[in-house]
């Protein structure tokens, strides 16, 4: 590997006193031998993008209870240390910032993960493994995911990867008891069996104590985040990232009960303006999946400084919950009942309480994975009342689900990567008004890539507007985070 050009801490400097007084700078400077210059990551990590090659990691094998305990040396500054393990060690780590990250000439980075055992070291534990979960990473279809390995005689799990500098993503540790590890009996070709497994130990997800950005709900419950040094920027989310500015709901929000006679289903809509007062010019901005977007990971904090800031135009926001994941699988992949009744009975319902535009071209719909399929839906067949699309990770292989369950094992050729709805729009569909599209995939996320590059090439002979890049990540609510703010800014500026 290539020497080291210099190593980033999750913290804007190291806070060298700890709890006891002491100034533990002289020898974390004489331990790191200068390597370890500690700066703002914040400034780091919201760069310029880089396209890269796919993912270098090293393939991990899962430890056996016996083997989770590391018996060789591993190599680490943090490791080297006289008092690693201790108190004060954990203290200095929490100072720094976790993950350790480590540029390297070659556009690339090591990322140090470390996890502190709440029940102590090996003889006081029976945390025999602890996975790390990192998404578009860990292989979710394998029984032998990456795994940290504990360091003898202390309390610390440890493990690196090499990623991509452009990388971006969420990640969380999973510690599993002897009774928790997969039955490796008659595994062979049962992803039922696998998916089980994981659903099982999901509910043991834990976010990184030592890492300073805020803690988000990812795929599996508390998450952290990992952003490397050239991924997409994110700069209108830094200052809550940092505790800067408060991520609480704007005071305007409100939260409507949608009761559909044509859906037969009763759900929660909220409903907030950004503008200072009243105008039927504003715009319209649609996000589906809306409680991802008010609990997981809340975005109308963010819109709210960005429109203050002068960054974003003035819009009403209307945010529809899904309500649970059967009830989002039938409404969203392609579901004509349910944009009628978003036409007829819930945005009159929204009207009583805000004014707002009817022209279509400063009306947007925003959606991911399932939700960035029905966004382009909607504006493809209500073109006069839909102009705008934001689609992230559509999930455009719909109805062919089994092209995604199984494709760790089919070979799809990209040019056939085509499902219903891009059927459609070869067809003709849409091709009368022009639409303005922005479209994101994250490079890790499959055959996702070839489906959602299909789309853009149909879409674009059609004549339709559009801007489309791809992420260096995966199925994220983390990475989408950003393509929200970017896409609503530039679908509403074109």
């Amino acid at each position: 590997m290539n020497a080291p050009i210099k190593h980033v801490s999750a913290k804007s400097e190291l806070q060298n006193v700890s709890s006891d007084g002491c100034d533990h700078s002289l020898e974390i400077e004489s331990i790191f031998t200068n390597l370890l210059k500690m700066r703002m990551i914040r400034n780091n990590i919201f760069t310029r993008y880089h396209a890269k090659t796919d993912l270098e990691q090293e393939t991990f094998m899962i430890p056996t209870a016996k083997s989770a305990i590391s018996t060789h040396p591993i190599r680490h500054p943090w490791l080297s240390m006289a008092d690693t393990g201790s108190p004060a060690w954990w203290q200095k780590l929490q100072a720094c910032g976790t993950p350790v990250i480590e540029e390297h000439h070659d556009n690339t980075c090591t990322v140090a993960f470390f996890w502190r055992d709440p029940y102590g070291k090996e003889h006081q534990s029976d945390i025999c493994q602890v996975l790390l979960d990192v998404n578009s990473v860990t292989d979710h279809h394998s029984w032998t995911p990456t795994s940290l390995e504990r360091i003898s005689g202390t309390d610390i799990w440890f493990k690196t990867l090499v990623l991509e500098a452009t990388w971006r993503g969420s990640y969380s540790f999973i510690p599993l008891r002897p009774n928790e590890l997969p039955n490796t009996q008659n595994q062979c070709g049962n992803d039922e069996q696998q998916r089980q497994w994981w659903l099982s130990i999901a509910a043991n997800a834990v976010a990184d104590d030592c890492n300073p950005w805020r803690t988000h709900t990812g795929g599996w419950g508390p998450a952290s985040a990992l952003h490397l040094p050239g991924a997409i920027p994110q700069q209108p989310w830094k200052n809550i990232d940092f505790g800067k500015s408060d991520p609480c709901q704007p005071t305007t929000l409100k939260v409507l009960e949608w009761n559909s006679e044509r859906l037969q289903r009763q759900r929660p809509v909220w409903v907030y303006s950004s503008a200072s007062q009243p105008d039927t010019n504003l715009p319209l901005v649609i996000l589906l999946d809306g409680r991802r977007w008010i609990e997981a990971m809340p975005v109308l904090p963010v819109i709210e400084e960005q429109t203050q800031a002068g960054h974003m135009k003035p819009a009403v926001y209307v945010l529809i919950d899904s309500i649970n994941g059967a009830v989002r699988s039938e409404e969203l992949p392609c579901n004509r009942r349910f944009w009628e009744a978003v036409q007829q009975e819930l945005l009159p319902l929204v009207r009583q309480f805000h004014s707002f535009t009817d022209q279509p071209q400063k009306t947007v719909v925003v959606g991911q994975s399932f939700g960035g399929l029905a966004a382009l839906y909607a504006a493809l067949h209500w073109p006069e009342r839909f102009g705008a699309v934001v689609s992230q990770s559509g999930s455009f292989w719909w109805p062919h689900d089994h092209l995604i369950r199984h494709e760790n094992t089919m070979t799809v050729q990209p040019s056939d990567a085509l499902g219903w709805l891009g059927e459609q729009i070869l067809s003709g569909l849409g091709a009368r008004d022009q639409l303005t599209v922005f479209m994101e995939v994250g490079r890790r996320e499959g055959l996702m890539n070839a489906f959602n590059h299909n789309i853009h090439d149909a879409l674009l002979s059609a004549g339709h507007h559009l801007m489309y890049r791809q992420f260096d990540g995966g199925h994220d609510v983390l990475c989408w985070r950003g393509g929200v703010i970017d896409g609503i800014q530039w679908t509403l500026q074109t």
